[in-house]
């Protein structure tokens, strides 16, 4: 790391008040904390790694305090790194800063095959640390063993299902596979049917079902497993609690059993017909087009269901689909597996199946695919529909796919795009700036979703942005975003256009927004700017200011977290 680099973190440590997800600070003036390893541990794990920073006190505004032995430190922090399992070589270099020297420890992530990283002193189940937002929690016994897991194919797909036989299997759905492998796989054709059930680990060499057999073949899988299922919750509002204007809970709860063709099938029947429509009338053809799009949908089901975590530690868990008002979520036990993360999610060339003998079943069956195509046929989908980009979350014992029922091209937002029509943008661009309007961040991984271009085109475009003064880099090298600029949300042309809102001076605006939120126990930004009809990227202008001024807060922690919510604090309202 160059100084310039640590001056850049530092510097957004200060604005943001905390510690990041990629940095731990420690003033550390004369030893080192006794917990660090912690922090090594959570690193360790963690996509990309981190970076200690010592001799920054984060209960002063991270003021430079320094430390006090810089040889010392480095001494005992690299031991201590030999005392990890693996033991981790961190790049540790002293920098002086403020009159200062600090000592600052870039953390490498370690190897899949190597995880999970832990202090040998307290044993792999306690000694094993991950990062969430900016401090550390120890890790579940199902992440430690989802990790260890992680390590070597799995192979619970075929495990044998004590009590389950060729009896059990629907007779018509077993034919119909025989057909389409003979079709479909050449050397198989002339096999007997039991000899390709077999081949095709349907059973085992003694006729035993294989739990992916049951799964895809079983008239009742859930006789052996019952939360081996798809579960649908349709939410009234935007949040879990949020109750309907009758005080339900729910608008639909329902559950899908059978073999998992079918399974799909009723689900995906069910989240389409719950969806809203609106009415696109071309010269005489009225067509109506759900709020998402459908094979999005569909290809995020297929993807829980054939990637879920079938382990005996997650076999309690379904594939839950939950609706929202603002956003659908599909959700499957386990993490991402193997090689796979958020970054190269989607990359032809970096594919991995969690359970390669269920997937290969579901391709022959006809809802998987199974060529690493889904992403990308979720994310098209999406293009063409204009709403934002499906959001990809790995919570290591989890995996969630949100769509945004978010019109990125809205009237609104095009009039917006339009007042940079002398800077010449490109769409891709154009497109950026809208996602950014309305998520308020974006990153390289997501430019390349949003847009199909590589990552070195993606940085470019980005960086060009940021010269023209339209985007502010957040962060600096693998854990840089964008957001808006000032310039961007706060332009002229709003002025221009001369509405009563507009009128008003940023302060007067902002306390209206102050008001309103004052009336409500929470509020998101999208309410706020339908509340008020301002823009949403005035919105999110305002809000940064009301919460660096102390004014309001958010109910998240996370600064970019997208279903934030504001609260007023007690002191901004008037007594």
């Amino acid at each position: 790391m160059i100084d310039d680099e640590l001056v850049e973190i530092i510097e957004l440590l200060r604005r943001r008040g905390t510690d990041f997800e990629f940095v731990e600070t420690k003033k550390a003036r004369r030893a080192l904390p006794k917990r660090l390893w912690e922090t090594l541990s959570a690193f360790g794990n963690q996509r990309g790694g981190g970076v200690i920073v010592l001799g920054l006190d984060e209960s002063d505004g991270f003021a430079a305090t320094g430390v006090q032995d810089v040889k010392k430190a480095q001494s005992d922090l690299a031991s201590l790194c030999d005392e990890m399992e693996p033991p981790l070589r961190p790049v540790i270099r002293v920098h002086d800063f403020e009159g200062q020297q600090l000592v600052v420890a870039e953390v490498p992530e370690v190897g899949i095959e190597q995880k999970p990283c832990h202090y040998r002193g307290s044993g792999l189940y306690t000694g094993s640390f991950v990062r969430v937002a900016d401090g550390n929690r120890q890790m579940s016994q199902y992440e430690v063993h989802a990790l260890l897991e992680n390590r070597d194919q799995p192979r619970h797909d075929i495990e044998i299902v004590e009590g389950a036989v060729l009896d059990d299997l629907d007779g018509d759905l077993l034919a119909h596979f025989v057909r389409r492998v003979r079709k479909r796989r050449p050397k198989l054709a002339g096999r007997s049917d039991g000899d390709i059930l077999r081949q095709m680990h349907v059973l085992d060499a003694e006729g035993k079902a294989t739990l992916a057999g049951v799964l895809c073949f079983a008239r009742h899988p859930q006789q052996w497993f019952p939360s081996l299922t798809i579960t649908f919750l349709h939410y009234p509002g935007t949040r879990s609690d949020e109750l309907g204007p009758r005080g339900e809970r729910f608008l639909d709860n329902r559950r899908f059993d059978g073999p998992l063709t079918e399974a799909l099938d009723d689900a995906l029947d069910t989240v389409v017909g719950a969806m809203r429509k609106r009415n696109l009338i071309q010269g005489l053809i009225r067509q109506e087009i759900p709020e998402y799009p459908p094979d999005a949908v569909r290809e995020a089901l297929v993807n829980a269901v054939a990637h879920r975590d079938l382990s005996r530690l997650a076999q309690g868990s379904q594939v839950q689909i939950q609706m929202y008002r603002n956003r659908l979520e599909v959700q499957n036990p386990g993490g991402l597996f193997g090689p796979v993360n958020e970054d190269n999610l989607g990359d032809p060339a970096v594919q991995a199946a969690r359970n390669q003998f269920l997937m290969q079943m579901l391709e022959d069956l006809g809802p998987a695919e199974n060529r690493g195509t889904g992403i990308g046929t979720m994310v098209r989908a999406t293009r063409e529909a204009q709403t934002s980009p499906p959001e990809f979350e790995d919570h290591r014992t989890y995996f969630r796919v949100i769509l945004s029922n978010d019109t990125m091209l809205d009237d609104a937002t095009v009039e917006w795009l339009n007042q940079f029509q002398a800077l010449d943008l490109s769409e891709n661009q154009r497109l950026a700036l809208a996602y950014t309007l309305h998520q308020q961040e974006i990153s390289n991984g997501i430019y390349c979703r949003l847009t199909g271009a590589d990552s070195r085109a993606a940085t470019l475009e980005l960086q060009d942005l940021v010269r023209r003064g339209l985007l502010q880099q957040i962060g600096t090298r693998r854990w840089t975003t964008y957001s808006l600029s000032p310039k961007a949300a706060e332009t002229p042309e709003e002025e221009r256009r001369g509405t009563a809102h507009r009128r008003m001076s940023p302060v007067d605006r902002q306390e209206r927004i102050v008001q309103l939120i004052s009336g409500h126990a929470t509020m998101s930004a999208r309410a706020i700017g339908t509340e008020l009809s301002i823009p949403r990227a005035t919105v999110n202008y305002d809000l940064k200011k009301l919460v660096e001024g102390g004014r309001i807060e958010r109910t998240t922690k996370e600064p970019q977290d997208k279903r934030a919510e504001y609260r007023v604090l007690s002191k901004s309202i008037p007594s």
